[in-house]
Formats: C-alpha cells, structure tokens, sequence
C-alpha cells in the first residue's frame, strides 16, 4: 500500500504537472493564434503593399528602360559627337599644316611667278618684234612680186618688140641686156627676201614653241595656268 500510495502520489504529482503543462500549451496555444491572426493581418497588409511595390517596380522597370534606352542614345550620339569631333581636330591639322606651308611656299612662288611674267612680257615683245618684221618683209616679197610681175610684163612687151623690130635688134641689145640685168637683180632680191622670210618663219615657230614650252613648264610645276596667276 505503501509503494501504491506512493506511486499514486507520483501520479497526482504528474498529473498536475501535466495540468500545468496543459495551460501553458493553452495559453501559447491562444497565444499563437493570436500571433497568427495578427501575423495574417500583417501578411495582407504586406501582401497589399507587395502588390502596390511590384506595380511601382514594373513602373520603376519600364522609366529604368525608357531611360537606359535614352542613355544608350545619348552614348551612341556621345560616341558620334567624339568621332566627328577627332575627325575635325585631324582635318583641322591637316588644313593648318597645308596653311602652314602654303604661307612658306607663297613668297618664293610669287618672285618665280614675277619673274616668269617678266621673262613672258620679254618673249611678247620679241614676238611682237618679229611679227612687225615678218609683216614688212611680207610687204617687200608684195612689193617685190609686183615688181617682178611689172618686169616680166616689159619682158613680154620687150620680147614682143623685138620679135617685131628684129631688124632694131642690134640697136637695142643693150638695152634689152639691161633689162635682163635688172630683172635678174630684182629676181635675186626677190629670193633674198623669201630667204630672210623664210629664216623669220623658222625663228618665229621657235619663239612660239619656246614660250608654249614656258607655259607648259609653270602649268606642270605649279599646277596653275599663267594666264589664270596674271587674272588673279
């Protein structure tokens, strides 16, 4: 009896602490629930905001990409705007330093230029010169054809006296001799100046292929006509 009162008393003594036990889980139980309630309020009230933030995200997201878009447009006309930018720096350079030796070619290049219009207006006056000497020598050939025609025709007139007059033959030999002298005279300076034309033709198509050659060399040389560095 003893030993069942004792274990009777083990088990009043377990029996309240499961009691005990019992309350606590009750309590933690009511605890948790309303833990749980207020927990679930909370998850609406998270789960509302949530939706409101993924809402503003997606609004965040597309201005983040109409913006990146922008960006990108902005880097690649950045990009553009840097490429022009070192291409006009370069032609830049380029055109300062062709400026450059432009200033130091444009004194030498003007005193060739007055020379070779000096060395051009000497060659024109020369030419002039002797287009004013072949027009009088074509003028003496002119008058010389004249003469030579005049002669010939008292040749003729002389040819046909003497056939008629060849009885005066004898009287008029000397005169007819004379004649003869004279046309052979006239005959001999008539060829004396188609010589001295033909000698002025020759140096006149010298004279002109020499200045065409002139003009030719400061066209090649400097790639420029004369006649365009005289206008200007």
């Amino acid at each position: 009896m003893a030993t069942r009162e004792g274990e009777f008393n083990a088990l009043q003594t377990s029996s309240r602490v499961l009691h005990q036990k019992v309350d606590t889980v009750v309590y933690e139980i009511q605890s948790l629930a309303e833990q749980d309630e207020e927990g679930r309020q909370k998850r609406m009230a998270l789960a509302a905001r949530a939706g409101a933030l993924e809402i503003r995200e997606r609004e965040l997201q597309q201005r983040l990409n109409e913006l990146n878009e922008g960006l990108e447009s902005l880097r690649r006309q950045r990009d553009a705007a840097n490429a022009a930018l070192t291409e006009t720096r370069v032609a830049l350079a380029t055109e300062e330093q062709l400026a450059d030796s432009f200033r130091k070619q444009k004194q030498p290049l003007e005193q060739r230029i007055l020379e070779l219009s000096q060395l051009v207006e000497q060659r024109r006056c020369e030419i002039a010169d002797f287009v004013s000497r072949q027009s009088q020598a074509q003028a003496e050939i002119g008058e010389s054809r004249r003469a030579t025609v005049l002669l010939q025709d008292e040749r003729e007139r002389v040819n046909a006296q003497t056939t008629e007059q060849i009885a005066r033959r004898d009287a008029l030999g000397s005169d007819i001799v004379g004649h003869e002298e004279h046309l052979r005279e006239r005959r001999q300076h008539l060829n004396d100046l188609q010589n001295r034309r033909g000698a002025f033709d020759v140096e006149l198509a010298q004279k002109t292929m020499s200045v065409q050659n002139l003009h030719e060399r400061i066209q090649q040389k400097y790639q420029n006509r004369l006649e365009d560095v005289r206008s200007e």
